[in-house]
């Protein structure tokens, strides 16, 4: 039965909203105004009912360094504020030349258009077969506002003023239409027949190339990332932080090694090296692991894994 539905509606979708991919859609409606519906739940009748109008956003572009569209910006028409956020790093279309969805790989979220609305899913699975939606942008194609005479804004009465207040609030037609249909399944139709465009349609040397340059920069970017904030972690300051975090949680911050084999021996940290004498301890940080070392021509070098803090954290590790 939920085949049938699906093959239903991805009729229904090449029917009634043709074959459109993200760039094709953001072209048509990109000189409106969108209302978000940033509340959608189901009533006691089961119908999934659209609420929470809270934000107007005008879309702006984000182009990827080849000059194609790459991503959206969603910013308040009232205040200015960032609404609709883009990240070059983590932000990628589904396909390079016929995208069905823009996915952010971090926050697992995702947007596309069906019927000029940009839906928002969240919690989506790689191939988008699995998601929720979170809330849906509708374009005002009947915003209300006062008509322009010369390049200046017409002054409104009192009673005008009213009556673009009370036309604001009427219902949207986008709204009726949505709610009377299975928004899961239009989601998931539209993203199947998506996908038999992309496989009709195979991307080009060029496309190839571009994808994979801009693939690049997001995996380097997101290395360089990790590598600073792996080094801060490691750090004095960084240890202290961590130490300082577990220690409000009421957790042990180092474990102890205590020597007892009968002769001196060299431990290796992350960036230290201890002389440790027979019966004596050090401390260690729990983030860190411990090594056997010897110097090297002037270069201390681990030879063996004496314990890990994250095995032995808040215990001590005598060497016998």
């Amino acid at each position: 039965m939920k085949l049938l539905t699906t093959l239903l509606f991805i009729f229904f979708i090449q029917l009634v909203f043709g074959q459109k991919d993200f760039r094709e859609s953001f072209e048509e409606v990109k000189q409106y105004d969108f209302a978000e519906y940033g509340s959608i739940y189901y009533d006691e009748t089961g119908k999934r009912i659209l609420s929470g109008r809270y934000y107007s956003v005008k879309l702006s572009e984000q182009l990827n360094r080849f000059g194609h569209l790459n991503g959206l910006k969603g910013i308040d028409v009232e205040s200015g504020t960032e609404r609709i956020t883009y990240n070059y790093v983590f932000d990628f279309f589904d396909n390079y030349t016929h995208p069905a969805f823009l996915r952010n790989r971090d926050s697992k979220k995702a947007m596309l258009f069906i019927d000029s609305c940009l839906f928002v899913l969240k919690d989506v699975s790689t191939d988008a077969t699995e998601f929720s939606i979170d809330a849906i942008w509708v374009p005002k194609l009947h915003t209300g506002k006062s008509e322009e005479v010369e390049g200046e804004k017409k002054k409104l009465s009192l009673k005008e003023k009213m009556a673009e207040l009370k036309s604001s609030f009427q219902e949207d037609p986008f709204k009726a239409k949505f709610e009377s249909l299975d928004m899961d399944s239009l989601v998931t139709a539209y993203i199947l027949s998506m996908k038999e465009v992309q496989k009709e349609n195979p991307l080009d040397a060029t496309a190839k190339s571009q994808n994979a340059a801009l693939e690049f920069t997001s995996d380097s970017t997101q290395m360089a990332w990790k590598g600073k904030n792996d080094e801060y972690w490691m750090s004095e300051a960084g240890q202290k932080v961590r130490a300082a975090m577990r220690e409000k949680q009421g957790l042990p911050t180092n474990w102890t090694i205590k020597n007892v084999s009968g002769k001196t021996i060299n431990i290796g940290t992350y960036g230290q090296t201890h002389v440790v004498n027979n019966g004596s301890t050090i401390k260690i940080w729990c983030s860190d692991d411990a090594y056997y070392s010897y110097n090297d021509n002037g270069s201390w070098k681990h030879k063996g894994l004496i314990g890990k803090g994250s095995e032995h954290c808040g215990t001590t590790l005598e060497i016998h």
